[in-house]
C-alpha cells in the first residue's frame, strides 16, 4: 500500500510538473486577411467595381530619366472574382492631359483575396500626375 501511495504521489507530482510549463505558440493576431483600403482621387472606379476592388496603395517615384514611375496596389476583398479594365491617364504640371499612345483599357482578372500590382511609367518627362479608371468587366 506503502508502494502504490508512493508510486501515485510521484505521478501526481511528475503531472503538475509537466503542465506548469506550457508550450509557447505564435500565431498571427488577425486570423484573416483583412482588407486596410485607402482613398485616393486618382483612383476612380465605377460603382460596381467598387463594391469588390480596394485600393491599399499608391507609390509614385522619377527613375533615372526622370519620368513618372506609379505603382499601384489593389485587392479584391469578397469570395467572387472580380474581371477588371483599367486605363491609366497622364497629366501635366499645370493639370493638363498629356496625349500618348499607350492609354488603351488593359484587362485584369482578380480571384478572391487576390492583390494585383499594377506599375506604369510615364510617357514623357512632363508627366507629373496620373489618374487610374477601373471599371467592372462584364
Amino acid at each position: 500500500m506503502k508502494k502504490l501511495s508512493l508510486f501515485v504521489l510521484c505521478a501526481l507530482v511528475g503531472l503538475l510538473a509537466g503542465c506548469r510549463h506550457s508550450m509557447n505558440s505564435i500565431e498571427n493576431a488577425e486570423k484573416a486577411g483583412v482588407v486596410h483600403p485607402i482613398t485616393d482621387m486618382r483612383f476612380v472606379m465605377d460603382e460596381t467595381l467598387a463594391k469588390h476592388v480596394a485600393l491599399l496603395q499608391v507609390d509614385t517615384a522619377r527613375n533615372a530619366n526622370n519620368l513618372l514611375e506609379v505603382q499601384l496596389e489593389a485587392a479584391n476583398y469578397i469570395h467572387k472574382a472580380a474581371k477588371i479594365k483599367y486605363q491609366f491617364t497622364w497629366f501635366n504640371a499645370q493639370g493638363m492631359q498629356v496625349k500618348t499612345v499607350t492609354s488603351d483599357w488593359e484587362k485584369a482578372t482578380l480571384l478572391p483575396g487576390q492583390k494585383l500590382f499594377i506599375r506604369r511609367v510615364a510617357p514623357q518627362p512632363d508627366c507629373a500626375d496620373f489618374k487610374i479608371n477601373l471599371i467592372y468587366d462584364k
